[in-house]
C-alpha cells in the first residue's frame, strides 16, 4: 500500500457497527485487506496500571478478552489472541500500522504517581520489543504504537509522559497518539500535551459526543491548533463517528468531512497541522458506507 499524505485512522475491537447493521465486527485482517485504512487502533487495553502495573485486561468484545489480572490466562484464550497476532502481521505486511489503544470509556485504567516506568516496562515486554510470558499476540509480533484514550482524570500526566519516553527510547519510530475530547482544554489528556518532551506523534481528536465543538457544531480545530498543535508540534486528525448509531452525536457525511478539510487546508495557519481523519470504529464506518467516502476524500486532497 503506498504511503499517503493524509492518514485514515480507525479503531477496531469493540464492534460498534452491531448497532448500525446488526452484524458483528469482522476479523482485523479483513479490514486491512480493503486497503482503506492506514492505521488501526486496537481497542482496548481496558484495565491496566493502578497498584498492579504488570497486570492488564485486553478486551476485544466478540473476539474475547486476554485478562491476567486474576491469574494465568487459559491456553484457549492464548491461542485465540495469537491468531489475532498473525492477523496483525498480515496487516503490517500490507502497510497498515497497528496501534494499541489504552483506556476507553469502560474498564479501570490509571497510571498513578510513581508507576509510569513499571507500566511502560509491561507494555514494552508484552507488546513491543521486550519479552514476557504474557505476550497476547505472540513473541514475534511487535506493535507500531500506543494511543491514550483516558476518559477520567485519575492518571498522572507526568507518568504518562514517562511511558511515552520509555517506549520511544526502546522502540525507534513508535507512534504515540492520544484521543482527547474536542472541548478545550481536555481535562484528562490535555495536561500531558504541554509537558516538556511529551513525545506525542499526533492527536486523534474526538469531534463527536460534544455538540459544542464537533463538525456540525462550533468546530474548534483552530483552537487546538493555536493552543496545542503549534506550540507543542502535535498534528491533529479529525475524529468522527463511523455511523449515526456509533456515537451520541457528531455523525456527518463524507461530503461534510471533505468540505471541513478543504476549509482547514485553505488556511495557511491550520493546513500544516491536519494529519487526516479518525473514525470510531471500523465496523460502523464500513457498515454505513462512510469508509470509502472518507478514503476518496483524503485521496483527493
Amino acid at each position: 500500500m503506498p504511503s499517503r499524505k493524509y492518514k485514515f485512522i480507525v479503531y477496531w475491537g469493540q464492534g460498534s457497527g452491531f448497532a448500525t447493521d446488526g452484524k458483528y465486527q469482522l476479523p482485523l485482517n479483513e479490514y486491512c485487506q480493503t486497503g482503506t485504512f492506514d492505521i488501526i487502533n486496537l481497542s482496548f487495553l481496558a484495565v491496566f496500571g493502578g497498584q498492579t502495573p504488570t497486570k492488564f485486561n485486553l478486551n476485544f468484545a466478540n473476539f474475547g478478552a486476554y485478562d491476567n489480572t486474576n491469574g494465568p490466562v487459559a491456553d484457549s484464550v492464548k491461542q485465540s489472541f495469537e491468531s489475532i497476532g498473525q492477523q496483525i502481521r498480515q496487516c503490517q505486511n500490507l502497510g497498515v500500522k497497528i496501534v494499541l489503544a489504552l483506556g476507553g470509556a469502560d474498564g479501570d485504567h490509571t497510571v498513578l504517581s510513581g508507576m509510569g516506568t513499571a507500566f511502560a516496562e509491561t507494555l514494552h515486554n508484552s507488546f513491543f520489543g521486550g519479552s514476557s510470558t504474557d505476550r497476547p499476540f505472540g513473541s514475534d509480533v511487535v506493535l507500531d504504537g500506543i494511543d491514550w484514550d483516558i476518559e477520567d482524570a485519575r492518571s498522572d500526566p507526568n507518568e504518562m509522559v514517562k511511558v511515552n519516553q520509555y517506549l520511544a527510547g526502546r522502540n525507534p519510530g513508535i507512534l504515540v497518539t492520544a484521543a482527547p475530547q474536542c472541548i478545550f482544554p481536555d481535562v484528562n489528556l490535555g495536561p500531558a500535551f504541554v509537558l516538556p518532551n511529551a513525545g506525542f506523534s499526533f492527536i486523534n481528536m474526538q469531534f463527536y459526543n460534544n455538540p459544542s465543538c464537533q463538525l456540525n457544531g462550533n468546530f474548534n480545530f483552530d483552537v487546538w491548533v493555536s493552543q496545542i498543535a503549534i506550540p507543542y508540534n502535535i498534528p491533529i486528525a479529525i475524529g468522527v463517528p463511523g455511523s449515526q448509531q456509533s456515537a451520541g452525536s457528531g455523525f456527518v457525511s463524507a461530503a461534510t468531512i471533505k468540505s471541513t478539510m478543504d476549509t482547514v487546508l485553505a488556511s495557511s495557519t491550520l493546513a500544516p497541522w491536519l494529519y487526516g481523519v479518525m473514525t470510531w470504529d471500523a465496523s460502523s464506518t464500513s457498515a454505513s458506507g462512510l469508509a470509502q467516502g472518507i478514503r476518496s476524500a483524503l485521496d483527493a486532497l
